[in-house]
This record gives C-alpha cells, sequence and structure tokens, in this order.
C-alpha cells in the first residue's frame, strides 16, 4: 500500500516542489471509515433497518414451544407498513413463525418459545426485527405456531370435530343456527387455552344465545368454563363447578367481529377479550385439571352466530410478560 494512500496513518513525504510551509486541507485521519457503516453487532439481515431486544420474565416455568403473545403497536414507527416486515428472531439467525392478531390499539404477536424458561427466570434471546419496505414473506402459518389451529376453509367440517344441528361451513368460517353446536373430539386439560374469533348475527338475548369454551358434551350440562351470550347485549364469562353456576362481570356484545378467549390452569380460569385477560376466576374444585371438550353452540332456534376460526395455545398464570428495549437501527 501506497504510504500517501487515504487513511495510512504513517507518515507521508511531500512533493519536492512543495512550499516547506505548505498543509494538507485536513490531516489524513480524517477520512478514516468514511465507507465502513457503523451498526450493532449480530446483525440477523441487513435488509431489515429496525430492531428491539425481546425480554421474556416467567414466574412458572415455560415448555418450549410455549406460545408468548407480545402486545405492541406495529403501525408506529420503525414497524408501520407490510406486516411481512415484522419479524421474530432467535438469536440473531432463526426466523421464527409468528401470527399477528389486528384487535384492539396495540396489535398482538404470538409466537413458539425455542428453547425452555425455567421458573422465575428470563430469556432475551428474541429480537423484533422492522423497517424493510420489500420483505420476503414471513413465516406465519398458524398450524406451525399454535397446538390447534382450524380456519374452517372448504365446505365440511375436518374429522377433529363432531357436530349437531344446524352447522354451516363456508367462505372460511362456521355458522351455527338452529341450535348448532360442535365440539372438539379431543379433550384438553389444565394449562390451555381456546381463542376463537367470533360474529354473532344480533346480540339480543334470544337471537341467538350461544357460548364458547370448555365443556363435557353437546348438553349445557356442568362443569364448563365459557363465554356465555344470554342476555341482551352482553356476554358472560361463566364457570359452573358442580350445578352451581357463577356469572362474572359481562361484556359489552354487538354484531361485530371479536377474539374471544378461555384459559384454564387447573386451579382456576381467566377470560380474554382482544387477547386481554379481562376476568379471572377461582374454581372451587379443580375441574381445569379435567379433560374437557372444546365447545361451541348456538342454544337458541333464533339467529346465527359464525366463527372464523379456532385454536388451541399454551396456557399459564400468571403469564409471561414481554419488554421491548430500545431501537436499534442498521
Amino acid at each position: 500500500m501506497r504510504s500517501d494512500a487515504p487513511g495510512n496513518d504513517g507518515q507521508r513525504d511531500a512533493p519536492q516542489d512543495a512550499h516547506p510551509d505548505a498543509r494538507p486541507d485536513a490531516p489524513p485521519d480524517a477520512f478514516v471509515f468514511l465507507d465502513a457503516p457503523a451498526h450493532p453487532p449480530n446483525w440477523w439481515n441487513p435488509a431489515w433497518g429496525s430492531r428491539m431486544r425481546l425480554t421474556i420474565s416467567t414466574t412458572p416455568a415455560l415448555v418450549a414451544g410455549y406460545q408468548v403473545g407480545l402486545a405492541f403497536d406495529l403501525d408506529a414507527a420503525p414497524c408501520g407498513g407490510n406486516r411481512d416486515q415484522v419479524r421474530i428472531v432467535y438469536n440473531n439467525t432463526t426466523d421464527v413463525a409468528r401470527v399477528i392478531d389486528e384487535v384492539g390499539t396495540n396489535e398482538w404477536t404470538w409466537f413458539p418459545l425455542q428453547a425452555a424458561i425455567a421458573a422465575g427466570a428470563t430469556d432475551n434471546n428474541y429480537w423484533l426485527y422492522c423497517n424493510n419496505p420489500s420483505p420476503t414473506l414471513a413465516p406465519k402459518d398458524p398450524a406451525s405456531v399454535f397446538d390447534a389451529w382450524d380456519d374452517f376453509n372448504g365446505g365440511a367440517l375436518a374429522s377433529t370435530w363432531a357436530s349437531a344441528g344446524t352447522v354451516t361451513v363456508s367462505n372460511g368460517a362456521v355458522t351455527l343456527g338452529g341450535n348448532g353446536a360442535i365440539h372438539s373430539n379431543a379433550t384438553y386439560g389444565a394449562n390451555t387455552a381456546l381463542d376463537a374469533m367470533a360474529t354473532a348475527a344480533a346480540s339480543s338475548v334470544s337471537n341467538p344465545q350461544w357460548w364458547l369454551g370448555y365443556e363435557t358434551t353437546f348438553n349445557v350440562s356442568a362443569p364448563w368454563i365459557v363465554w356465555y351470550a344470554h342476555m341482551a347485549n352482553q356476554i358472560q364469562p361463566s364457570v359452573n363447578e358442580t350445578g352451581t353456576q357463577h356469572n362474572d362481570t359481562a361484556a359489552a356484545l354487538d354484531t361485530n367481529p371479536h377474539l374471544y378467549g378461555v384459559e384454564t390452569y387447573g386451579t382456576s380460569g381467566a377470560f380474554r377479550l382482544a387477547d386481554t385477560i379481562v376476568d379471572t376466576h377461582t374454581y372451587t374444585q379443580a375441574i381445569g385439571a379435567l379433560n374437557l371438550r372444546l365447545n361451541v353452540l348456538q342454544g337458541n332456534g333464533g339467529g346465527t352466530v359464525s366463527f372464523d376460526w379456532i385454536r388451541v395455545r399454551k396456557a399459564v398464570s400468571p403469564a409471561p410478560t414481554v419488554s421491548v428495549g430500545s431501537v436499534e437501527t442498521y
């Protein structure tokens, strides 16, 4: 390398005809690193301009595959724009499958843990990457994220369901009318959650009366842990353990689609609305440890209720928390 090349820290020889007082316009060191972009280390992909570290904290132990929910505004900088730019990356190497719920003010991004987290521990090996105007398609198949998933595509129920009454599958939804009902053939015990996107044709008490959650059969019989629409313009968390029904504070009911969730932990349960826990209930008996079926029914002959999708995921109490670090840029 020439000794007078820009950026060289060695002595620079003056030209023979230079005046003794001649000086360069700027010291050579001023040009060092001008062509070297500064960015944080271990960047996953330079096509993404921003990232934020996620710190997951938990009280109960979490197994690998546990679906963590991140509530974060994806419409604000640095994540506004195409949803495919939103990536969850593990150890800055693994592009993790994720599903985004477009509910509430802040969207919820669900992704499965790549490694277990011990009780009372934290894991900060996950990153949220954003800011790519032309992203490739994100890994986002719900069947690869959740324990069970059905979006009711096609013209018939999958073999994972049993049905009764009037049940119609079309246009990516299952619609119940005329005392229609479906329940899962599989049963589920403690530490599971059912989520569903539901739309009622009307919100009056008899048009229709419906519920979704955990129960044993098509019959309305204890035990159950369900969202129960049985009052005009209201839907209630309802728990029945041994014939004694307990209804908690109702939420408003209308004819718009809403995401409802029911979680059971063994000794207690919780109810979600738009992915946010709005009610909890402690059982007098450990009914949450029983193997119950996912049950969705329209319990009155008038009106219909439709479900765009139903899923099952893992759940613990209290749920893990996810904190989002400061924005780093490439």
